[in-house]
């Protein structure tokens, strides 16, 4: 009994061990960006998005991406900490480029066109599908997508 006891304690501290360490995983990953995601230099290359699923922050500085199973290490990542529950997207644009972009999803793009209003009261059930905004303002993005 004790042997079985014994036995299922380490068992379980191996596997709190192995978990603790799994906290950033590939979320996403684009292998064909035609114009989903834009980088800073208005191109659109490949791009990997990594998430940290853990407790806390982890510095992923010195850890390494590459496409070529003989070169491990073609880029290594930048002195750089994944918050808890935060998402990191990595240009794979050959740029080599280390000034860290924080990650971002848009809705609407800032190059669309944009319904708004400025009510004096509330506009009601303007969050359910089929609201009649027809009433709105339309206004011009200010921004890149």
């Amino acid at each position: 009994m004790i042997g079985k006891l014994r036995y299922g304690i380490l068992t379980l501290l191996l596997l709190i061990s192995i978990n603790s360490f799994c906290q950033i995983y590939i979320n996403e990953l684009c292998s064909r960006n035609g114009a989903i995601v834009t980088d800073e230099d208005g191109d659109n290359p490949d791009w990997i998005e990594l998430y940290n699923a853990g407790a806390t922050g982890v510095n992923i500085g010195g850890y390494f991406l590459s496409d070529d199973t003989l070169i491990y290490n073609k880029w290594i990542i930048p002195n750089y900490t994944i918050a808890a529950g935060s998402y990191l997207t990595v240009f794979a644009s050959s740029k080599d480029k280390t000034e860290i972009i924080d990650h971002w999803e848009a809705l609407v793009l800032g190059s669309n066109n944009w319904k708004y209003i400025v009510p004096l009261v509330d506009p009601g059930a303007w969050r359910q599908i089929g609201y009649d905004d027809s009433m709105w303002l339309t206004g011009a993005g200010l921004g890149q997508p």
